[in-house]
Order: structure tokens, then C-alpha cells, then sequence
């Protein structure tokens, strides 16, 4: 058994997307706490955290409860940022790991999905989003090579890219899909799952009545930050190819200062 589980990071810990008051549940935290049996659990996780956030808020607190279990996602929101800096995000996420481990937690990291296969962007804003989503992919497999961390692969799991496995806005996972990140959590831990899960709902004309109601002001905001910085790097990505050059909006293969240790 498990005695203590962490969520942290953004809002694919905190659980939006799957089934609760308004599509916050228990998320992948409160199914792997039940599944694991686990004494207790905590979520420090919250929407709209970013690497920096994990860093200088989240660790702190986590560090306090000492867990035996720690499951972050993160990535996705320093993904969707005009000021994206791929260096300081691997800085960052890379101290959050560290100290977990210091204080001899496990830990488990999510990989970001492909945006060219699960957002609804346009392609050229989708493939600007795929070059950043692999820098930090490139981060977190670096990590994983760390004992004690753990990543679960889901950017070439076909299975996850099916519809019902994502709520409405694409950008989360539905209650099928937080199930499925615990299963795959309890079967990498080698663990015994307890009988029975927290119950799997889909109530989808409720699912869409939430983006309306959620979704506009996001994109809006997004409209003046994320979108006119992301054409401009599908531009200069599209001028890096045609001259023959690449692009050097990433991680080089292997960050500074990630080398396993």
C-alpha cells in the first residue's frame, strides 16, 4: 500500500475534465489514491501552473508531507505561452524532480500529447505547438532515466487519441482518460489494484455547455498572447526550412545538467 500520494502541477493534475462539479473530479490523483488504497492523499496541483509555479510553490509543500508517491503533469501551460523559454522550463522542472527524490518520493511524470493529433488548432499553429511539446517531452524523458522517476508515455500511445478518452476542449483528459492514466500508474508500480474504481461518467451535452461557458474567455485571452507568437514561430520555422537550416526552437538532444545521475 501506498501510504501518501501528491498531485502536482497544472490542471491535468488537478483533474479538470473529469466527472464532478464543473468537470473537476477526482482526476488522476483521487483514482490512483483509491486504486492504491492509499492513506491519504493530497492535490497541490491547481489550473494554469506552470513550471516556475511547480518550482517555487508546489515543491515547497510537498516537500513537507514527504509522499511516497508524487504524480506531476506539467508543461502544458509554459507550452501555450508567448514567452515560452524551453531552457528555464528544463531548469525548473528538473529542480521540482530533484527535490522530490531528495526526500525519497516515487514519481511518476505524464508525457504531453502530440497538439498535431490532439488539439482542434489549425495545422500550422498545431505544428508550431508540436515543436515545443517535444522539447519538454525531451526533458521529462531525460529524467525518467533518474531511479525513482517514471514516465508515462503518451505522445505515441495511439489509444489515448481517441475521442472518448479527452474531454470537449481537447486539451484534457475525460473520465475515460483519468482512468486510463491510473490504470497504466498501478500497472508501471507493479502494484495490486484494489476491487473496483471510482465509476467512469460521460455526460457529454453537459461536456459542451462547460466549453461554452469556460472556453471564450480562454481563447480570447490566448488570441492577444499565444496565437500571434505562434504564427510568427510557424513563419520563421517555414523560412528555416526552405533555406535548409533547423529550427532552433527546442532542447538540443541532450539538455545541460539532465544527464542521469
Amino acid at each position: 500500500m501506498v501510504a501518501t500520494i501528491v498531485g502536482l502541477g497544472d490542471s491535468v493534475a488537478f483533474g479538470i475534465g473529469d466527472d464532478g462539479d464543473n468537470f473537476s473530479g477526482p482526476g488522476w490523483l483521487g483514482r490512483s489514491a483509491y486504486a492504491l488504497g492509499a492513506g491519504r492523499h493530497l492535490n497541490l496541483a491547481f489550473p494554469g501552473a506552470r513550471s516556475k509555479e511547480l518550482a517555487q510553490v508546489q515543491i515547497p509543500a510537498a516537500e513537507c508531507m514527504r509522499p511516497d508517491l508524487a504524480l506531476i503533469s506539467i508543461g502544458g501551460n509554459d507550452m501555450l505561452r508567448s514567452n515560452f523559454n524551453a531552457q528555464l522550463i528544463a531548469r525548473d522542472i528538473q529542480e521540482s524532480v530533484n527535490r522530490l527524490l531528495h526526500v525519497g518520493s516515487r514519481i511518476f511524470l505524464i508525457e504531453l500529447p502530440d497538439p498535431t493529433r490532439s488539439t482542434l488548432c489549425p495545422r500550422f499553429l498545431a505544428g508550431a505547438l508540436r515543436r515545443r511539446a517535444l522539447s519538454i517531452n525531451t526533458v521529462l524523458r531525460q529524467l525518467a532515466l533518474k531511479d525513482g522517476v517514471t514516465l508515462i508515455n503518451i505522445w505515441s500511445d495511439d489509444v489515448v487519441y481517441q475521442r472518448q478518452f479527452w474531454h470537449v476542449d481537447r486539451l484534457h483528459p475525460s473520465p475515460l482518460g483519468y482512468q486510463y492514466l491510473t490504470d497504466r500508474t498501478v500497472e508501471l508500480l507493479g502494484a495490486r489494484p484494489r476491487v473496483g474504481r471510482i465509476p467512469v461518467a460521460d455526460n457529454l451535452p453537459n461536456r459542451w455547455w462547460w466549453l461554452l461557458a469556460n472556453a471564450s474567455a480562454w481563447l480570447l485571452k490566448r488570441s492577444f498572447d499565444l496565437i500571434p507568437s505562434l504564427a510568427l514561430a510557424a513563419a520563421i520555422s517555414a523560412l528555416h526550412r526552405d533555406c535548409g537550416t533547423m529550427e532552433l526552437n527546442g532542447l538540443p538532444p541532450t539538455a545541460p545538467g539532465l544527464a542521469p545521475q
